[in-house]
């Protein structure tokens, strides 16, 4: 994947999160993607990516904690 590509899928995962936390549900499937992600992306030294990845996993665990 560019990095066209992956910004475009964290815009569509961005508003699942969004949709998931309000709901309170399971966002596992989520969060498995993001880890996915963030593996390619940091492979491919994206480190804007990388850190965008990184915020929505803390926005996911900090919810799941709550």
């Amino acid at each position: 994947m560019n990095e066209t590509e992956i910004r475009r899928e964290l815009n569509l995962i961005s508003e699942r999160v969004n949709e998931c936390l309000k709901e309170e549900n399971d966002c596992s499937e989520i969060k498995d993607r993001l880890n996915e992600l963030l593996h390619e992306a940091s492979q491919q030294n994206m480190k804007g990516i990388v850190e965008r990845i990184q915020e929505i996993l803390e926005r996911l665990e900090k919810n799941q904690e709550s």
